[in-house]
């Protein structure tokens, strides 16, 4: 992260993860923090160049994207909109049964949050063409 505790507070904001902690060094500078959702825990901690260790803006892009499922998708992507999350895509039912909306954080890691609506065959899961 390139803010640790920017975006520590962000999630709790925007898509209303559970606080866990912060760890700081004696300068004040946040190295670890953890938040909580739905049972599970997100790791964060700041950019560390020795250990290849970058934020997305270093790759121009998100290096990695999480799929977290919600009780209501509409509901929680309207809530991290209203708190500055970035959608890069609205809600929309999938082929696979689940419903979802894709975020950006605020530190451009990208988020699919889905609601799972129906059970599908895996024989009749077919993209659309």
């Amino acid at each position: 992260m390139k803010n640790v505790e920017a975006a520590y507070n962000f999630y709790q904001k925007a898509f209303g993860f559970a606080p866990r902690g912060l760890m700081r060094m004696p300068d004040g500078n946040v190295v670890h923090a953890e938040v909580e959702y739905n049972g599970s825990t997100v790791m964060m901690g700041p950019e560390n160049p020795e250990q290849n260790g970058f934020a997305p803006a270093y790759y121009k892009g998100s290096p990695a994207s999480m799929y977290v499922y919600v009780k209501d998708v509409d509901k929680f992507c309207a809530k991290a909109k209203a708190a500055g999350a970035q959608c890069l895509q609205e809600c929309v039912d999938q082929f696979w049964g689940d419903r979802i909306c894709l975020l950006s954080d605020s530190e451009g890691y990208l988020w699919c949050f889905g609601t799972h609506k129906k059970d599908v065959n895996p024989e009749d899961m077919m993209p659309p063409m």
